[in-house]
């Protein structure tokens, strides 16, 4: 199946806050399910494996919501004005459905979500500056696996909590997966004084920019 362009495109980075750009209500189920699979098999593909998309009694629940959240509708238990979050175990499939799905929202939206490993955070801010992320739509993969503080020239920086003090303002869309639970990634200290996570702050920012998912069950590899 080819790739659909849906047509609803964006012409300038001026225009990533506008929220209604992100749905296209007459998108059909059917149509839906096979632009997922298509893309599902891309990503596959381009990792050198085989297989396809397994819809079970692990990911419904989660396709269902994506679906609901592409065309707009009420029955989407997230906010489709914000990001997502999506969590689960290692393996459990977060990085593969949330790639297919955000090529879903490119299409309809005409942005481009880029894509950034957790671990190339801080190199990715040192390198373009924090200004450079502060209206773009986001893909975050495995939050909480990055180092929370890197030192660069003397200056101590924390990745993920600068981007987000960058992007608060502007609503820009975040989404996120995360084998640790939002609630593990709120926490600031350990009993040793030993930073494990972004603080009660971050997280409430968080919650103001994304909707919170689990994708259930173990690894799929």
């Amino acid at each position: 199946m080819e790739n659909i362009n849906f047509g609803n495109i964006a012409s300038t980075a001026d225009r990533y806050n506008e929220w209604s750009l992100w749905h296209l209500d007459s998108l059909s189920p059917e149509v839906f399910i096979g632009c997922f699979r298509n893309n599902i098999d891309k990503i596959l593909n381009k990792r050198g494996v085989g297989g396809s998309l397994v819809i079970d009694q692990y990911n419904q629940h989660t396709l269902h919501n994506m679906y609901y959240y592409a065309v707009g509708s009420p029955l989407c238990e997230w906010d489709i004005n914000k990001g997502l979050f999506l969590g689960g175990k290692i393996g459990a499939g977060k990085t593969l459905l949330m790639s297919a799905f955000l090529k879903i929202l490119e299409d309809i939206s005409g942005y481009v979500i880029e894509m950034i490993p957790a671990r190339q955070l801080a190199q990715k801010l040192i390198d373009n500056g924090p200004e450079y992320y502060m209206k773009r739509p986001l893909f975050i993969d495995e939050l909480g696996r990055e180092n929370l503080e890197e030192n660069y020239y003397g200056r101590t920086i924390r990745p993920f909590e600068e981007l987000m003090s960058y992007r608060y303002e502007y609503g820009s869309r975040l989404f996120v997966t995360s084998n640790f639970t939002p609630e593990r990634l709120g926490q600031g200290f350990d009993e040793n004084g030993k930073r494990i996570g972004y603080g009660s702050y971050i997280l409430d920012r968080m919650k103001e920019t994304m909707s919170f998912d689990v994708l259930p069950g173990s690894s799929r590899r």
